[in-house]
């Protein structure tokens, strides 16, 4: 079949490549048969609109590394690989999986259906479930086990009874590092951290990349200043968290999340496919961390756990408490856990198969 060719009369228009874009992903048969139109056309569905999508769109730099993922992989005829990071639990301790998981799986869904409209091999998801992150910072208690244990279990039974099992692979990080190791390498590296952030506190901005203990940072492979926005950005969270925690205790703790994250990469417990040749896009449903640096190059796109069409709140899915305001219809919401809100208690079970799952889905009557 012959494929549509995009021209027009006004070939020096500057515009040109502009507005034959917008046609190839507004109008999807004008892609067909055209590699680099395809490679437009499933990008603008990967960003997606702000329905789905958190933040604004990438930068252009990044959008083009985003390309660069897709059309590898088109020339190859593979599916489009993706990694998810992923929350190991719900915050308070015994809570399991509610509509919000319910959600995310389903925009992952749907941006399936939207590739595969266009290109048969779709996408390639693993989610990385953080349970090694999530033992090394909170402990190995009997409750943080068994919360860890039954959230994975049920997120995955979801994934299944869903039949999103052929493209979405939950990856458990325990399954790819050994717990005692990781402890060990954190652990290490927490000290550096601790003390670079100490030392460089004070100190003018531009002083703090000549510290030795930042020069030991970078040696270990660390990128990065950790700027004042930043900082602030995790101490309000430890504060709304553990609001008794002293200034230096929230500081080891900072230290900590940074060791857990670096020895993820010197470790390489990533879950990325050693198939995918180093080459993905990451979908992250938490929000850019103050103090990013601007136009940082990057193949992350930032999805929303709830789409916008049912509310503006965003959580990700693992630390929200998902819920449904009934007024004639149903709409979905989100809330953090210590919100006050009337809630009914309400679940849902589903089952397909050998597989069961409870989903809950508290609700509220809405005016």
């Amino acid at each position: 079949m012959d494929k549509i060719i995009i021209t027009s009369p006004k070939l020096d228009d500057p515009n040109l490549s502009l507005i034959k874009d917008f046609f190839r992903t507004e109008f999807p048969p004008l892609a067909i048969g055209d590699t680099e139109s395809l490679v437009t056309l499933i990008a603008s569905k990967l960003i997606g609109s702000r329905n789905y999508r958190l933040t604004g769109a990438p930068s252009i730099e990044s959008q083009a590394a985003i390309r660069d993922v897709i059309r590898i992989n088109i020339e190859n005829g593979t599916p489009i690989p993706m990694l998810v990071p992923s929350g190991p639990k719900k915050p308070v301790e015994g809570e399991s999986i509610d509509i919000t998981e319910l959600s995310a799986l389903r925009v992952l869904a749907c941006v399936q259906r939207q590739i595969q409209e266009v290109y048969p091999a779709g996408l390639d998801i693993r989610i990385r479930m953080e349970d090694a992150t999530g033992y090394y910072l909170e402990g190995t208690s009997t409750e943080v086990v068994q919360s860890i244990d039954k959230y994975i279990n049920d997120f995955s039974k979801l994934i299944r009874i869903l039949g999103y099992d052929n493209f979405i692979t939950p990856i458990r990080e325990t399954t790819l590092v050994d717990l005692i190791e990781l402890a060990a390498e954190a652990d290490t590296l927490q000290k550096l951290f601790d003390k670079y952030i100490l030392e460089s506190e004070g100190l003018p901005i531009d002083e703090w990349e000549n510290l030795q203990s930042y020069i030991d940072l970078v040696i270990v492979g660390w990128k990065g200043i950790i700027p004042p926005e930043m900082r602030e950005y995790y101490h309000h969270r430890y504060r709304i968290l553990f609001p008794d925690m002293s200034t230096l205790e929230r500081v080891e703790a900072i230290s900590k999340y940074f060791s857990s994250t670096l020895s993820r990469r010197r470790l390489n417990f990533t879950a990325v496919d050693p198939k995918w040749g180093g080459k993905f896009i990451v979908i992250s449903f938490t929000p850019p961390v103050l103090g990013e640096p601007i136009g940082l190059v990057s193949t992350r796109i930032h999805y929303r756990t709830v789409p916008m069409s049912h509310t503006k709140k965003h959580q990700p899915y693992w630390r929200a408490k998902g819920y449904l305001k009934l007024n004639g219809d149903a709409r979905m919401s989100i809330a953090t856990w210590n919100e006050k809100l009337d809630l009914t208690p309400f679940e849902v079970v589903l089952r397909k198969g050998s597989d069961e799952v409870t989903i809950k889905a508290d609700y509220m009557i809405v005016e």
